[in-house]
C-alpha cells in the first residue's frame, strides 16, 4: 500500500559530555553516541530496551531497530512508544518474538507491547535529525531526547569514562587528563543532548520584516463538540439500547466545527519564532487547512506558521508490513537524500553567514538532559 510520510528537520544543539560550565563537548559526539546506541541494542532484548524503570509515572519507550548506513553514516532509529489505545489502532510487538501484529491477531497468552513506531533519521555529518510521521506512526521529540539522555546515563558505558552517581541523583562521567597530577587529573563531565526544530533565525530579514508588519495573529483549528441532546429521557433511553450490543461507541452524537480566533497583535520576531516551532509541531500538511496559525500582515496577506519550518514528504510502498523495517525506510530516503538534504545545507550556510561566530554546540537553547 502507498503511505505519505512527513520529515521534520531538527538541529542537534548539544550532544556528548561536557565539563559543567563547558560549552564543548569532550567526547561522545552524534557519530560515536548512535554507533554506542547500536552496539548496546545488539546485546539487549527489545523489551529491556526501556532506560528507565517502567514504574516511572511516564510512557515506555523502547529501541525497536536500529540501522546505519553502510554509505555515508546516518542512522535510523524505530523508537516503540507504549500506546494505552483501546479504538484498536496500536499494533504490538510479542515479547520473545519480536513479531508484530494487530488487536485483532490472536494474541491470548502471550505478552503484548502495545503501541506505535516513531521513526527517525539521524545525520551525524549535518547534525541533523528528522522525525518521520505516517498515519501508523507518532513523533514525540521531547521523548526522543529523554530515550538518548537515559540510555547513556543509565545503561550504556562511554569509553574513557568511569559513570558516578551523585548525591542528587544526577549521573556524572568522570575523566582522567593523563598530562596532570592528582585531583587536578580529575575531569568531571555530564552527558548533554538537545535538539530544535530546524525553522528560521530570529535575524532573518525575513522574520524581522514580518515582525514588522504583522497586524493580527489568527489560529485555525477543528474542534469536535458534543451535540446537546434535549429529547424527552424516554427517548434518549431506547436511543440508548442499540449501543448496549456494539462494541464501537456510537459517534452520531459528535460535532467537528472548524474554528477560527483572530487577535490584535505585534509579535517580535523572538515571539514569532517561538510560535512557529511551538505550533508547527501540531500541523501536517494533510491538515494544515483546518489548524494553523498565521500572522496576518498591513497588507491583509497571511503568512502561515508552517511555511517557516524545515519540512518534506516522502511517498513510498509498506510492503505489506504493519511497521516500516529501518533498512527498507532508509533505502527510500537514500534515493532522494540530496533533494532532502540540499534546501537545509543552503540554509544552514545561509545562517553562517548572518551569525558567523556561532558554534554549532553552543549553549545556546541547550539544557543537560539528565535522568535520575
Amino acid at each position: 500500500m502507498q503511505i505519505t510520510g512527513h520529515l521534520t528537520f531538527f538541529n542537534i544543539n548539544s550532544c556528548g559530555i561536557y565539563r559543567y560550565a563547558g560549552k564543548d563537548p569532550i567526547s561522545c559526539l552524534p557519530k560515536e553516541l548512535f554507533a554506542l546506541i547500536r552496539s548496546w541494542r545488539t546485546t539487549v532484548d527489545f523489551e529491556n530496551s526501556l532506560p528507565w524503570s517502567p514504574k516511572k509515572n511516564k510512557p515506555q519507550c523502547r529501541l525497536r531497530e536500529i540501522y546505519k548506513s553502510s554509505t555515508n553514516g546516518d542512522y535510523i532509529l524505530t523508537l516503540w512508544k507504549s500506546d494505552s489505545d483501546s479504538t484498536g489502532q496500536s499494533v504490538g510487538v510479542v515479547e520473545g518474538e519480536g513479531t508484530v501484529i494487530t488487536r485483532s491477531d490472536k494474541h491470548l497468552g502471550k505478552t503484548v507491547i502495545w503501541g506505535k513506531p516513531c521513526y527517525y533519521w539521524v545525520i551525524p555529518e549535518y547534525n541533523l535529525i528528522a522525525s518521520i510521521k505516517f498515519e501508523h506512526s507518532r513523533t514525540d521529540s521531547e521523548l526522543f531526547q529523554d530515550w538518548i539522555a537515559s540510555v547513556i546515563n543509565n545503561r550504556i558505558e562511554i569509553p574513557g569514562s568511569t559513570k558516578k552517581t551523585t548525591n542528587n541523583g544526577y549521573t556524572q562521567f568522570v575523566r582522567t587528563d593523563d598530562a596532570k597530577e592528582g585531583d587536578s587529573a580529575i575531569i568531571k563531565t555530564t552527558f548533554r543532548f538537545d535538539m530544535s526544530m530546524k525553522s528560521i533565525k530570529t535575524n532573518d530579514a525575513r522574520l524581522q520584516e514580518l515582525s514588522q508588519n504583522t497586524t493580527h495573529i489568527i489560529r485555525k483549528e477543528r474542534i469536535e463538540l458534543t451535540e446537546i441532546d434535549d429529547r424527552p429521557e424516554i427517548l434518549k433511553l431506547l436511543g440508548r439500547i442499540p449501543q448496549a450490543f456494539t462494541k464501537t461507541p456510537n459517534e452520531q452524537n459528535k460535532l467537528q466545527r472548524k474554528v477560527e480566533i483572530k487577535i490584535e497583535a505585534q509579535p517580535t520576531p523572538e515571539e514569532i519564532k517561538n510560535i512557529i516551532e511551538s505550533c508547527s509541531l501540531e500541523i501536517t500538511p494533510d491538515d494544515r487547512e483546518f489548524t494553523n496559525v498565521g500572522f496576518i500582515t498591513k497588507r491583509g496577506g497571511i503568512k502561515w506558521a508552517d511555511e517557516f519550518r524545515m519540512t518534506e514528504s516522502i511517498f513510498m510502498d509498506d510492503l505489506g508490513h504493519k511497521i516500516l523495517p529501518s533498512d527498507v525506510l532508509y533505502a527510500k530516503l537514500a534515493l532522494e537524500r540530496e533533494k532532502y538534504l540540499n534546501p537545509i545545507i543552503a540554509e544552514m550556510a545561509r545562517e553562517a553567514l548572518l551569525n558567523p561566530d556561532a558554534t554549532q554546540d553552543g549553549d545556546e537553547g541547550s539544557g543537560e538532559a539528565q535522568s535520575a
